[in-house]
């Protein structure tokens, strides 16, 4: 009995200095493994989602800045017409007076 102990336990020792494992602990290292690459693969997703977001707000983002850029050259040629016309109508007041 206690040769089968020493035995055992000379047998248990090199399969730890040898990093084998019982099967509990590799069915255990096994699952913590996949678990790990689960976690892993879902935080790919999240962030590949997130880079969907932030490429839409982005186009988002870029279209408003277009039409604020149309709206404000449009401001600026309505200013300039206006400028214009007040001139013309200067011009024509000026002329009527001095008839």
């Amino acid at each position: 009995m206690r040769k089968a102990l020493v035995a055992t336990a000379a047998v248990v020792s090199l399969a730890l200095l040898a990093g084998c494992q019982t099967p509990a602990e590799e069915t255990s290292m096994t699952s913590a493994a996949s678990e790990a690459q689960t976690t892993a693969m879902q935080a790919m997703e999240t962030a590949k989602m997130a880079q969907q977001t932030a490429e839409q707000a982005l186009a988002a983002a870029q279209a408003a800045q277009a039409s604020a850029d149309r709206a404000a050259n449009m401001s600026q040629q309505t200013q300039n017409d206006i400028r214009s016309l007040n001139e013309k109508i200067d011009r024509m007041f000026s002329e009527k007076m001095r008839k």
